[in-house]
């Protein structure tokens, strides 16, 4: 995928720079509360482990944000490629489309052709979207399964042994239903709560590769 060997370089020197600040901080010695704050987004950072999903697919639907005092529904589509993501959303005919591409750690959302605004995509998303993912845990919980080496509060599964609904990373996940596909079963519905927000995923297609 085009955007893979791009991404990854600006990650890598994202992650350099970044390392270099905290070196200069901690050398300099800063204020607390200025030290504070950096450290805190150095520990947001999620483990290696969860930044990898184990498989390359797309995924495409609908996708409702539900907020305390508004509601956004876009349509969506979601290519991973090992650690690599893109997220496209757009509203009817096309119009407003925005894409995030990039890894859990460094990416860029785009409007058109023009780059809007580079860094950790949790913040980029709060600060021109309005609301924010858990992109690092979101890869394994679009297909089904639970992100690994992070704890699970809570679990149901049906019949067939297919997660229900469960806990993780502070928030609460549910699947409406299962549709099952020459590969395999894939959620139909996802909802998604946590930090008065609310997502749901409606979705019309997955497809491997």
């Amino acid at each position: 995928m085009k955007f893979t060997s791009d991404i990854r370089t600006r990650s890598e020197r994202f992650i350099t720079d970044k390392a270099a600040v905290c070196s200069n901080l901690l050398a300099r010695s800063l204020q607390i509360s200025v030290s504070v704050l950096f450290l805190a987004g150095c520990a947001g950072l999620p483990p290696k482990s969860l930044r990898v999903a184990a498989e390359s697919y797309t995924i495409t639907g609908k996708l409702i944000v539900i907020q305390p005092e508004q509601r956004t529904t876009a349509r969506f589509r979601w290519i991973q490629q090992a650690e690599n993501f893109q997220m496209d959303l757009w509203g009817p005919l096309g119009v407003g489309r925005t894409s995030i591409t990039g890894t859990s750690i460094y990416a860029e959302l785009t409007q058109g052709t023009e780059v809007i605004e580079r860094g950790i995509p949790s913040e980029i998303m709060q600060r021109q979207l309005g609301w924010s993912a858990p992109i690092e845990v979101f890869p394994y919980w679009v297909k089904g399964i639970v992100a690994p080496n992070a704890v699970v509060e809570s679990a149901e599964k049906d019949k067939l042994g297919r997660l229900m609904k469960f806990s993780q990373a502070g928030w609460s996940v549910s699947y409406a239903g299962h549709v099952q596909e020459e590969w395999g079963w894939r959620p139909s519905g996802i909802t998604i709560a946590g930090l008065d927000l609310q997502l749901r995923l409606i979705i019309a297609r997955k497809s491997p590769g």
